[in-house]
């Protein structure tokens, strides 16, 4: 990665053969992130790592699923700014396409998915949680809380990922991609609302407000 041959560095991601040991994945993502690779290049090697760790949570589950509850939220934030990353237009074109081209729009969008997602996975584990507690009794709950660690996105994150993809929203209202917009609002709101607390309410509230201006709700 320091010699830039990034025909290389990407030859290695793509094989299963040649991909570096776990150990190896967090000095990888801070090298992709220090180097100023290209972006498409960056963006495979960290959606990489996610995928080699997501196949790991199994073995042993003890070591891999709680490394992995700590390390996914870092290395989504940094996919996501890689993934909507603007790219760079010819001057004559800076005000047609204003902020709506991303580097890649597609894992952008599949990471406000992803942590939708990772939300309904972790509340139908508590309904499913709470049903086996009051059937079984509290000696199955005490079981059921030592063998499920719970999943808790960090909330700086959610803020951050929820702003800047209503920003994104509000950049594809002015471009006058209205269904753009709009879903990406929706989904921003969807997940401010996992914000915990007074916080998390006022977010939601600034952001409904926002759209609410902009579509005229």
């Amino acid at each position: 990665m320091h010699l830039k041959k990034w025909d290389d560095v990407a030859s290695i991601c793509a094989s299963d053969d040649t991909f570096p040991d776990p150990k190896f994945y967090a000095p990888i993502m801070d090298l992709t992130l220090q180097l100023d690779l290209p972006p498409t290049l960056a963006i495979q090697i960290i959606k990489r790592i996610v995928l080699k760790l997501s196949e790991l949570q199994d073995d042993p589950p003890s070591t891999w699923q709680r490394d992995f509850r700590v390390s996914l939220p870092r290395y989504l934030h940094c996919l996501f700014a890689l993934a909507i990353m603007s790219v760079q237009q010819p001057d004559y074109l800076e005000f047609v396409n204003l902020d709506v081209e991303m580097a890649d729009p597609e894992v952008a969008e599949d990471i406000l998915d992803k942590i939708l997602e990772m939300a309904n996975e972790e509340a139908e584990a508590d309904v499913e949680h709470e049903r086996l507690s009051t059937e079984y009794g509290q000696n199955t709950m005490h079981t059921g809380s030592e063998l499920r660690e719970m999943f808790t996105y960090p909330a700086a994150e959610l803020i951050k990922i929820a702003t800047v993809a209503f920003n994104k929203a509000t950049d594809f209202y002015r471009a006058t991609q209205d269904e753009d917009c709009q879903r990406w609002a929706n989904k921003a709101i969807e997940i401010a609302q996992l914000v915990p607390g007074a916080q998390g309410k006022q977010l939601v509230e600034t952001l409904q407000n926002r759209l609410g201006s902009l579509i005229g709700v």
